[in-house]
C-alpha cells in the first residue's frame, strides 16, 4: 500500500494529473472501500436464523432494538430506522435521530440469535391510559406509595 503511495507521488511529479492519480489508485485497490479494508464474506445463514431474518422483515420501521457493545454487558438502544429486503441491509438511529449503525439482516438477525441483541416490545394503549397510568403514579408517589394497590385496597 504505501509502495503504490510512493509510486503514486512519483507519478505526479512527471506530470500526471490529479484526477489520473485517483484512477489508478482506485484501481489498484486503494479507495474502493470505506477505511481502505476488503470487504469481509459473510457466511451463510443457518435455520435460525433465516427464521429471524423472516421475524426482522415484519418489524415496523421505529422499532426500539437494544444491543450488547461490550464485554461488561453495557446496552444501548437504537431505533431501526430503515431495511431493504432488497439489498439486504438495515439502518439504525439513536435517540436524536441521527445514523448510528448501518447492518445486514443477516448479521443483525445473528446478533438476535446470539443474544447480543433484543426487540424491545412496547406495549400499546391509548394516550388516555397513559395519562391516567402518570396520574395514579404521581399520586402514589405523593401520598408516599410506591406500588401499586391490590384489588381489595381499590374497593
Amino acid at each position: 500500500m504505501t509502495q503504490a503511495l510512493f509510486s503514486a507521488a512519483a507519478e505526479r511529479e512527471s506530470g500526471a494529473s490529479p484526477t489520473e492519480l485517483a484512477v489508478r489508485l482506485k484501481t489498484h485497490g486503494l479507495g474502493a472501500r470505506e477505511g481502505g479494508t476488503p470487504k469481509r464474506e459473510e457466511r451463510p445463514p443457518n435455520a435460525e436464523e433465516k427464521a429471524m431474518i423472516e421475524r426482522i422483515k415484519t418489524l415496523p420501521f421505529g422499532t426500539w432494538v437494544e444491543f450488547v457493545v461490550n464485554q461488561q454487558g453495557d446496552r444501548v438502544r437504537r431505533r431501526l430506522s430503515w431495511f431493504s429486503p432488497v439489498t439486504g441491509r438495515c439502518l439504525f438511529v439513536n435517540q436524536r435521530g441521527q445514523k448510528v449503525d448501518e447492518r445486514t439482516l443477516v448479521s443483525f438477525a445473528r446478533e438476535l440469535v446470539r443474544g447480543n441483541a433484543k426487540v424491545i416490545e412496547e406495549r400499546r394503549e391509548s394516550l388516555i391510559d397513559r395519562a391516567w397510568r402518570g396520574v395514579l403514579e404521581a399520586l402514589r408517589q405523593f401520598a408516599g406509595r410506591r406500588e401499586a394497590p391490590q384489588p381489595e385496597e381499590a374497593r
